[in-house]
């Protein structure tokens, strides 16, 4: 049961349905997935980890991580990657429930 629940709560595993959802929802602002991918993939990431943590008390940690994911100004890409913490957060509650 651990190894499936760990298999639900990977990334790539939750990708193709994390993308359509931000691409329904997030940015229609033109910026293509591939530009905010590492950004959600960092957020999601910390979400499913540490997901019992608020996001002003691990954004500062997670700013001084985003170099190591992807390029650009942490102000552009942290509104992605709060979203997807939240995200990575709710699916950590429903996967620790069942």
């Amino acid at each position: 049961m651990k190894r499936a629940m760990r298999t639900l709560m990977r990334f790539e595993d939750r990708e193709p349905e994390l993308r359509r959802l931000w691409e329904e929802t997030q940015w229609p602002h033109g910026e293509r997935w591939e530009d905010v991918r590492p950004g959600y993939r960092l957020g999601w990431e910390a979400g499913v980890v540490h997901g019992e943590r608020e996001w002003d008390e691990i954004e500062p940690q997670l700013a001084a991580r985003w170099p190591d994911f992807g390029t650009g100004n942490w102000r552009h890409i942290r509104s992605v990657v709060r979203s997807a913490y939240e995200q990575g957060r709710r699916q950590r509650v429903l996967e620790n429930a069942a």
